[in-house]
């Protein structure tokens, strides 16, 4: 079959790598990107034939990478009040909402999950969740759930990495907890599923040992591996005292392990010790950090989530972004989940930390939420940017024609959280 060639033009074009391209073209052969740059240069070389699509007051820009969210609780939008006190409160909130939501009931909530992100601007996202049952062959026996329902008639279905999340604070044997054999065997991404791998939970609620061997079984296959991390002051206090509100907790589950020795450090420290983070791990959250933690994180080459809306919604503190940018950590943002967001709206997350973060530039922001989320998925060699090889279907962003260049990079995130945008199409 031959593929359509298409050269879309704009005012401005920002490839995500590099600077800011004026009156810009993507040349997309299919659903690919064949070239980038100046409209004169990108024109010369397209082939005989070769549609012109102008794209007047508007900005192409590459499709938004959500580097965390819980697809299956999207079904508990609205039913958390929110801001809530803090995380004991928000996390007792929660476990009597879902107590109810059935297996088939996380499947639809999953579709109406992507579609929502596919809305959003999303190309690519990592779903972190508790069960196989939105992947499996039957899945589609829920109306709600259907493949085709799940995809909008104006943009493709949004490719994402799906983390298995393992959980067990009295747990030791990863084979117990996580299905791995199906795990393993599922179709790969190459055939139009999500990538699959593990995250651990975190520190407060996943054994060292469960940690331990996920990171080792996403490490032999060469895939990420995520965990939150120091999100909530109840999280340290465990660690360093084994007291608080998790322990009375995990003893009220029946979880606790009364021989278990708090390792007094903090969840950056304890992850250290157990050989859990290079380059290849996400830490989510990571709200409560310290100057010594940050430089562990660095040298590490760890990735950063960080999900300022949710925290501030449950109430957990404020994440030192600015920590993790001045050490050069590949940073990105994640929505969370609709039971501690109000969307699952990237464009929105980046307008909060544009709002909170004055120190914090747009172009770090926009970066955050492109080749930061794509870098810290292991993605960017398809998504993240604008350039040969990555994916052609990205959005197009409407700007004031009279919008002055140092103000382009944050119009473009008011707009885009605004809605004024669309996904680029034949």
């Amino acid at each position: 079959m031959v593929q359509a060639t298409l050269l879309r033009r704009a005012p401005w074009v920002l490839p995500g790598r590099g600077p800011v391209i004026e009156d810009g073209a993507v040349l997309v052969r299919g659903r690919t990107i064949e070239a980038v740059g100046r409209y004169a240069d990108i024109a010369r070389i397209a082939a005989a034939g070769t549609r012109t699509i102008d794209h007047p007051d508007q900005a192409l820009i590459p499709g938004l990478v959500n580097a965390h969210t819980h697809l299956e609780w999207s079904g508990l939008a609205g039913r958390i009040p929110l801001p809530q006190n803090g995380f004991p409160a928000w996390l007792q909130a929660f476990n009597r909402e879902r107590a109810g939501l059935s297996g088939c009931d996380r499947a639809a909530a999953v579709a109406a999950g992507r579609r929502a992100l596919i809305e959003a601007g999303t190309a690519a996202c990592a779903d972190v969740g508790c069960t196989l049952e939105p992947f499996e062959p039957d899945r589609s026996a829920h109306p709600d759930a259907a493949p085709d329902a799940a995809t909008p008639p104006t943009a493709e279905a949004c490719p994402e990495l799906f983390l298995f999340e393992v959980l067990g604070f009295n747990q030791t044997d990863l084979h117990r907890v996580a299905p791995l054999e199906r795990l393993a065997a599922h179709p790969p991404a190459a055939s139009g599923g999500p990538m699959m791998s593990l995250a651990a939970h975190g520190c407060y609620s996943t054994s060292a040992a469960l940690i331990a061997q996920a990171k080792a079984w996403t490490r032999m296959r060469g895939l990420p591996f995520s965990i939150h991390v120091a999100e909530h002051r109840e999280e340290l206090e465990l660690l360093q005292t084994g007291t608080g509100f998790f322990r009375d907790f995990l003893e009220s589950l029946g979880r606790w392990v009364p021989t278990w020795t708090p390792p007094a450090t903090s969840p950056v420290g304890l992850l250290d010790s157990l050989g859990v983070l290079d380059s290849r791990t996400l830490l989510v959250h990571a709200v409560h950090l310290s100057a010594a933690d940050w430089d562990l994180v660095a040298r590490r080459d760890c990735k950063v989530c960080f999900c300022p809306r949710s925290n501030a919604a449950i109430n957990v503190g404020r994440p030192d972004l600015a920590a993790a940018l001045e050490r050069g950590i590949a940073t990105a943002l994640g929505t969370d989940s609709l039971a501690s967001n109000q969307d699952l709206n990237l464009f929105r997350e980046a307008a909060r930390v544009l709002d909170a973060y004055p120190e914090i530039r747009s172009e770090q922001v926009l970066r955050m939420i492109t080749v930061g989320g794509a870098v810290a998925l292991g993605c960017e060699d398809h998504f993240g940017s604008l350039a040969r090889g990555r994916s052609g279907h990205f959005p197009a962003v409407a700007v004031p024609a009279r919008t002055a260049p140092k103000h382009l990079v944050e119009t473009i995130i008011a707009q885009g959280a605004a809605g004024k945008w669309q996904w680029t199409r034949a």
